[in-house]
């Protein structure tokens, strides 16, 4: 994915934009970030969703109200209780979830979802504490 860093942040954070929107991420240079750079950079999310919803938009990333990132892609794998990992399409990339359990979302009443029935083909919201940004060099 193709970024601009828009600030640096303190504990290694950074602000980043990118034709799907604008969120904050750990940066994972080499090299060190500054205002202004462009960069190819790989989208990794470390921790489990929070929640989900289906959605009906085009693919984005954007910083949640509720605090984290919500990314919205196509569901490419849909993993199961033996392979939890969740293969989401957000744009030209492929990001690797680890999908929800039953009881481990938040199930509120503004539509989010607790535990994972999407499908492969289905368009999600994902909410994720954080994501970590890798760069590259083609």
């Amino acid at each position: 994915m193709r970024i601009e860093i828009v600030d640096v942040l303190d504990g290694g954070r950074v602000v980043f934009r990118s034709d799907l929107g604008r969120a904050q991420a750990v940066w994972a240079g080499p090299p060190t970030a500054a205002p202004g750079q462009l960069f190819d950079a790989e989208l990794d999310v470390e921790e489990p969703v929070l929640a989900w919803a289906k959605a009906a938009g085009p693919a984005a990333i954007v910083e949640a109200p509720a605090g984290g990132v919500v990314l919205t892609g196509t569901v490419l794998a849909a993993g199961d209780a033996d392979d939890p990992v969740v293969d989401l399409a957000v744009g030209g990339d492929i990001v690797m979830l680890e999908r929800p359990v039953d009881g481990e979302t938040d199930d509120r009443a503004d539509g989010w979802v607790d535990g994972w029935d999407a499908a492969p083909g289905d368009v999600v919201a994902v909410r994720v504490a954080s994501l970590r940004l890798y760069p590259y060099e083609l």
